[in-house]
């Protein structure tokens, strides 16, 4: 009972004592927040992104069942295989992720939605929020088109209005009926990724009615996940899968492929993947990151909680009186180090308090930062058990960490000397003290600043590497049909016609169409036999485009000649390679004029003899810092029914883009009313390449600068309390005849030997962390001169600048006052 009248007692008296010194605990409280806040914000999104289970039933028991390599996704045939034949899952369902348009006619509205069997949400255990959810009954061959909405869309569209079940939403200009709403926090099980409308599997053929990839044997697209049943687990799941694995991939070849040609499918294996935390592209590109973030904001938290010790020194040298008389009446140094402990306490709980509106504001920044207008990023940043203990602990850490100082001084405190109004060796060991936390500070300061600018750089070398063409000023228009399906016919006239609009618009300088492969296929693309040689296949990427294409993008030809009108359906196959894939289908032998068989899976397996027509320069159609893929160009006009779709329109402009964008849009209505355009500009397609080292570089850069902020204020503290304590000493000096400048610069002396200690760890120090994140840097060594130097340069000037003003003004200080105070 005594012990508990005793911490309430210590609490009150931490709280007067902080009420008496509003701006030091304002500082206090601030500073801590920032830190506190900054680093359960990053907390949650790496919790939300990597921890965190499913908000589903059981999701411990779910597993993916995937391929031995990635990407991990299926045929629907491999899908049909291993719904029929697994014998291991209790239930299992496969999906795909989409983009509906939303609007019905004009320009384009894109939400993400997915694709799923019959089995989905009884699977997953999810119930619906109003309505019902998809059953099997939904995805059958014939069934009427039917969707569930989020409840995001619920909100927006419908004003969450009980109605809206059997109510008609149009995706892609067809009409679907609302049969019920999903829960509010549920967002499917890919992590970072959400859904507005998940529609049945066999919906897909409303939507691709000519082509659809339910009849696609070479299309990827599905994954596959499974419950467990009772008694089963992963490593039994993944045994009998690598069992099943060949029978299913056999049985699921078309009949008129040969085994040949699906020979790396057949070597691999199936196996189970445990996705209590779900699937996630976004963890795979943001995983390392996030880790990055977390030691860079508790860098700074640390560096934080030095500038607070300080101040804690400074406050309990002016509370030395106070020590020494409760001392005198009998309290315990254990008492005095409980109460210094029970103010930073205080202090710490009160910054976490107000971190909180810090940590919520910061995780949803992050989030908007690490997203793009084409490719929001989701997650369930709401906080978990997990999250709590995470804050309560960096919480009573940061109290330790920065009340430990003046608590330890407690314990060693001389009453002798404090009522004779300090000594030399205290004062030079608070000294040696404040010096040994700003080293500290300025190390772990240069360590961030060096991590930033080595990133920094590496944005920049990938925003100026040489793409193989040039983004600027090229506008790219999507466009695709409202509901309708035209015959190919039409089709191909229609894609035709609008590029021979575009190319008469006002301000279009060139235009040209393209259309990639649309199937993700394990067989090769090119047979190639060089004259005297053995024959070999190669997978290489397909682009179907027609001529104009290089001179829109500013692609140089390095041989051979560009695609020409004449090249259509009933003339000679012609293609133009890649300089890489032309290495690579002809080793050391020009191409020009030589032939290859390359296959078309989208045409039963049907092989062409293709000419070689030209070479162009490696183009960068992946992230800047990947190799160049080997492409094959072929002409749009000769790709037959899967190209015969509007496509892909690149537009290089002058002028207004706004006017651009509103002439465009009057030619393709002239053309048919019945088309939606997409437009985006190819800068932007590029930046959103990089986004994930964008956003690094530009959290550690904001922490960087933060810890220089933290720095300054650390060495303007730590000097200007040195100096206070030295106003005798210079007093005496000044009476002694010292110049003013000479007192400037053994103060300013003193403080930048401390700054350049600090400076020469930190470069150590950053040179091991450069070491650790070369993985993500590109186009700068890790020991890279210039970046090491800017980082000491700006630490020692503004150390230097830090240091002055305390400098100065003891300088200014006059003598008799000085000595008086003595």
């Amino acid at each position: 009972m005594l012990l508990l009248e005793s911490i309430v007692q210590d609490i009150r008296y931490a709280l007067r004592t902080m009420r008496n010194n509003a701006g030091f605990t304002t500082v206090a409280i601030l500073t801590l927040a920032l830190g506190i806040g900054a680093t359960t914000a990053i907390f949650c999104v790496a919790n939300a992104l990597m921890f965190k289970a499913l908000p589903v039933r059981g999701a411990d028991r779910l597993v993916e069942v995937a391929r031995s390599n990635i990407p991990n996704v299926h045929t629907y045939s491999i899908w049909r295989q291993i719904q029929s034949q697994q014998d291991i899952l209790s239930d299992v369902f496969a999906y795909s992720q989409t983009t509906f348009d939303l609007a019905n006619g004009g320009g384009k509205q894109p939400i993400p939605g997915l694709y799923v069997s019959g089995e989905y949400f009884n699977t997953l255990g999810v119930s619906a929020m109003l309505g019902r959810t998809l059953a099997a009954s939904d995805d059958q061959r014939g069934a009427a088109p039917v969707c569930v909405i989020s409840d995001g869309l619920w909100q927006r569209l419908y004003g969450q209005s009980r109605g809206v079940i059997g109510q008609t939403l149009f995706l892609d200009g067809h009409a679907i009926e609302i049969v019920g709403v999903a829960p509010r926090r549920f967002f499917g099980v890919d992590v970072g990724e959400t859904f507005e409308v998940i529609v049945p599997l066999e919906a897909e053929r409303i939507f691709h009615g000519r082509r659809p990839a339910l009849d696609d044997p070479h299309a990827w697209w599905l994954s596959v996940v499974g419950r467990l049943k009772t008694g089963v687990g992963v490593p039994q799941a993944s045994a009998r899968l690598r069992v099943l694995g060949p029978t299913i991939f056999k049985a699921s070849i078309p009949p008129h492929d040969d085994e040949k040609t699906w020979q790396s499918l057949l070597r691999l294996t199936l196996i189970a993947r445990p996705m209590r935390n779900g699937i996630s592209y976004t963890r795979y590109l943001y995983g390392n990151t996030t880790l990055l973030m977390m030691v860079m904001v508790g860098v700074a938290l640390i560096i934080a909680c030095t500038n607070l010790a300080n101040l804690l020194l400074a406050r309990s040298t002016r509370r030395e009186r106070e020590i020494a008389t409760r001392l005198a009446l009998g309290a315990s140094r254990w008492r005095l180090v409980r109460q210094f402990l029970t103010e930073s306490l205080a202090l710490s709980i009160i910054g976490a308090a107000v971190g909180l509106l810090v940590a919520r504001w910061g995780s949803e920044l992050l989030i908007s930062v690490a997203s793009s207008p084409r490719d929001p990023a989701f997650l369930d940043l709401s906080w978990d058990l997990r999250v709590v203990a995470f804050t309560l602990t960096t919480t009573v850490l940061c109290a330790a960490l920065f009340g430990v100082a003046p608590a330890l001084r407690a314990m060693s405190f001389s009453i002798n000397t404090a009522m004779k109004g300090g000594s030399t060796v205290m004062v030079g060991k608070r000294r040696f003290s404040g010096a040994l936390l700003i080293v500290t500070q300025v190390s772990l300061s240069m360590v961030l600043l060096v991590s930033a600018g080595l990133l920094v750089r590496t944005v920049r070398a990938l925003l100026t590497k040489d793409l193989g063409y040039e983004p600027r000023g090229v506008l790219v228009v999507g466009v695709g049909w409202e509901g309708k399906d035209e015959n190919p016919q039409r089709q191909a006239f229609v894609g035709d016609e609008l590029l021979a609009q575009f190319r008469s618009v006002t301000g279009v300088v060139s235009a040209a169409r393209s259309a990639a492969s649309v199937s993700r296929t394990t067989q090769p693309t090119a047979v190639v036999q060089v004259p005297g040689g053995p024959e070999r296949r190669y997978r290489s990427f397909l682009m179907f485009i027609s001529s104009g294409f290089f001179g829109t993008r500013h692609t140089p030809l390095s041989d051979g000649r560009d695609f020409a009108p004449e090249d259509k359906t009933v003339s000679p196959s012609v293609a133009i390679l890649s300089e890489k894939a032309a290495h690579m289908f002809f080793p050391g032998v020009n191409p020009l004029g030589l032939k290859y068989r390359q296959i078309d899976p989208e045409n039963n397996g049907r092989e062409d003899i293709v000419e070689v027509v030209g070479i162009a320069k490696d183009a960068q159609y992946s992230r800047p810092n990947d190799d160049p893929l080997p492409v094959v160009y072929r002409p749009i006009s000769q790709c037959r029914d899967s190209c015969s779709a509007p496509g892909t329109y690149e537009l290089r402009f002058s002028g207004p883009l706004s006017d651009i964008r509103e002439r465009v849009k009057i030619a393709a209505a002239n053309v048919d009313s019945h088309l939606a355009l997409d437009f985006r500009l190819m800068t932007d397609e590029v930046n959103e390449v990089i986004q994930r080292e964008r956003v690094t570089a530009f959290i550690a850069a904001f922490f960087g600068l933060l810890t220089v902020a933290l720095v300054v204020l650390g060495i303007y503290g730590v000097t200007s309390y040195a100096t206070s304590r030295r106003t005798y000493e210079i007093g005496v000096r000044v009476a002694l005849g010292a110049q003013r400048g000479n007192l400037i610069r053994m103060i300013l002396g003193e403080a930048i030997t401390v700054v350049v200690v600090g400076v020469a760890l930190g470069l150590a120090a950053g040179f091991g962390a450069a070491q650790i994140i070369r993985g993500i840097l590109y186009g700068v060594p890790p020991s890279d001169p210039l970046t090491f130097t800017l980082a000491a340069c700006l630490v020692l000037f503004v150390g230097a600048i830090a240091a002055f003003l305390p400098a100065y003004r003891a300088s200014k200080a006059d003598p008799i006052v000085a000595l008086r105070l003595e």
